[in-house]
């Protein structure tokens, strides 16, 4: 699978997990059908023990999927589109400041893309990271922002920060990183 189906496979999982999670919360999380789907990715092991109820297990699973979106990005060697891919992950708050773009680029765009394969277990695949831990543990439906701090070769686990992006149809966005 090229890096561009990956992309758009993840687009289409992350817009049904953000559908599935407005009938959640429309149904106040009192009737949350239970789905069985086995998962292939090393970010699922300690993640999924953190997500207590339904609800968060679809922000880890939305946050993940962005993060995939992330690396899958760093990963390709179509610099220009892969820049505008890595972008569209960004917050809007992050990204509408006068010299955030360029200041993007050459500052977390550069490292991520040098040091990209330090975050996956599997050099050539974008799912193959793991999530250590979550913060908060536990969030409500409204709840911003929430902090993953992903496993890194050499050095302690990396902040990512994500919020609520309401230009993006609430969906989470990076606000912060030191990937």
């Amino acid at each position: 699978m090229s890096n561009d189906e990956l992309v758009a496979a993840i687009r289409e999982l992350s817009n049904e997990v953000r559908l599935l999670r407005n009938k959640i919360a429309d149904t106040g999380g009192q009737s949350v059908p239970t789905v069985g789907m086995e998962l292939n990715s090393s970010a699922i092991g300690k993640s999924d023990e953190l997500a207590s109820d339904s609800h968060d297990v679809l922000i880890i699973e939305e946050i993940k999927g962005l993060l995939c979106q992330i690396f899958a990005a760093a990963l390709d060697e179509d610099e220009e589109l892969a820049f505008e891919r890595f972008i569209d992950c960004m917050h809007t708050d992050r990204v509408d400041a006068p010299r955030s773009i360029p200041s993007l680029r050459e500052f977390n765009w550069k490292t991520l893309r040098k040091n990209v394969r330090r975050y996956l277990a599997s050099a050539d695949d974008p799912s193959s990271f793991t999530i250590e831990k979550v913060q908060p543990p536990t969030s409500g439906p409204h709840a911003v922002p929430i902090k993953a701090f992903l496993s890194c070769s050499g050095r302690s686990p990396v902040p990512v920060t994500f919020k609520r992006d309401s230009a993006h149809n609430e969906a989470w966005r990076v606000t912060d990183s030191s990937l």
